[in-house]
């Protein structure tokens, strides 16, 4: 009995390992080929350029960000500080 149950949890140890190696290789395939690739059982799909969505939405946050950061950059003046004697500087 436990030699069954040994074949059973190996076996499916083996597929879960099996289906990290594909969904690994179909990823570096999409990054390679610059556009997602469907995968066996998606149906109805349309072909879409990742690079170009990604840098979308990516260039939007961006901009956002950008827009809010030289808005709040002050630059440090050293010049302009007062130091005392209790400073340890």
């Amino acid at each position: 009995m436990m030699e069954v149950i040994n074949f059973i949890l190996g076996a499916v140890l083996i597929v879960v390992m099996f289906f990290f190696a594909y969904m690994s290789s179909h990823l570096v395939s999409e990054k390679k080929a610059g556009k997602t690739i469907p995968l066996p059982w998606e149906k109805n799909y349309e072909e879409q350029d990742i690079n170009s969505i990604r840098s979308q939405t990516n260039g939007e946050k961006r901009k956002k960000q950008n827009a809010n950061a030289v808005a709040k950059r002050v630059v440090f003046e050293k010049h302009e500080v007062k130091y005392t004697d209790g400073d340890n500087t």
